[in-house]
């Protein structure tokens, strides 16, 4: 068998996660490793390598800036979803000889300040030569023992939130692409890691469960509902969704692909009901329930649906065929 028959979340569930169970157990399968270091404080560490070909490359938009941010925002999001606070980020660019000087100093600079926006320091890294430019970043971070989130605890009766609107990245990014072709200029707005956000979470204990929804809600929503055995009722008429940035792409269609795509590092978290109003206060979003099922564990769709005809962003499986449906949208 291939990767491609596998998937991403496959190959985690079936062979990566049974051999680091040998090393670390108790944190298995959560947004970052969790180190101990004293009897109050764990260190958080975690691994990105950015995609072959993001948004911002796919769609030609942006500048090479906003892509290193883009790459040090995807380890820098996984440290606040875990109710830490980022420290330091190293970065490995694979890159071609041809690549300017120029655009490789944008490149770093753009990860210097995703760096800056959340307090933590870019600290170097390694840089090699390859056929096509790749950046792999890995970030540090720190957190209270008694204030880690993670991805367990989701019980049912809880509410299901998110700490902010979702498709406003991608929505962006078309925009942009659509105003470039028109010989516009407009600026990409660069999507942050909620840190603030989640370590107000942490700090005041009301997320019961907290996941970084890089990979789209849908995936997210099914993840969460997976491991804590629960399945996860998501109302997407409650859920906050950028309108469509183009009249020939149907408001349905386009909820189905903001569903099934990641790219905005909002959270999606669970709460007990009586944290509701202080939730609501904070900025977030509440937008399901947890239940309990016969069936099993997993994910249902409530609210006005589209025709279900994308799977949720996966490396090894959907990737592709999102990304190809992006292009046609333009």
């Amino acid at each position: 068998m291939r990767l491609d028959d596998f998937g991403e979340r496959r190959l985690i569930d079936e062979i990566v996660l049974p051999i680091l169970a040998n090393h670390q157990a108790e944190y298995l399968g959560d947004d970052c490793a969790v180190l101990p270091i004293n009897e109050t404080q764990s260190l958080l560490m975690t691994t990105d390598a950015g995609p072959r070909r993001p948004f911002l490359t796919s769609l030609g938009v942006g500048t090479f800036s906003d892509l290193g941010h883009f790459f040090a925002t995807m380890s820098l999001s996984d440290i606040a979803a875990m109710g830490g606070r980022p420290l330091a980020l190293v970065a490995a660019f694979i890159s071609p000889s041809d690549l300017s000087v120029q655009d490789f100093k944008d490149l770093i600079g753009g990860i210097s300040q995703a760096c800056k926006e959340v307090g933590a320091k870019y600290v170097g890294g390694d840089t090699k030569e390859g056929t096509e430019l790749r950046v792999v970043t890995t970030a540090v971070g720190i957190v209270h023992n008694d204030a880690i989130l993670t991805r367990t605890g989701a019980q049912i009766e809880d509410i299901v939130c998110t700490s902010g609107p979702i498709g406003k990245a991608l929505y962006n990014y078309i925009v942009s692409s659509l105003r470039q072709r028109e010989g516009q200029t407009i600026a990409v707005d660069r999507p942050r890691a909620r840190v603030e956000f989640a370590q107000l979470l942490a700090r005041q204990q009301l997320a019961t469960s907290c996941m970084d929804m890089s990979d789209g809600p849908i995936a997210t929503a099914q993840t969460i509902g997976k491991i804590n055995q629960v399945v996860i009722n998501l109302d997407v008429d409650s859920l906050q969704i950028t309108p469509s940035p183009v009249d020939h792409f149907s408001s349905q269609a386009w909820k189905e692909l903001v569903l099934n795509v990641g790219g905005d590092f909002e959270l999606m978290f669970t709460a007990r009901p009586s944290s509701v109003s202080t939730i609501t206060m904070l900025g977030g979003i509440v937008c399901g329930s947890v239940v309990g099922s016969k069936s099993g564990p997993g994910l249902r769709l409530s609210g006005s649906l589209p025709t279900s005809t994308l799977t949720p962003w996966e490396h090894f499986d959907s990737a592709s065929t999102i990304t190809k449906i992006l292009k046609e949208l333009i």
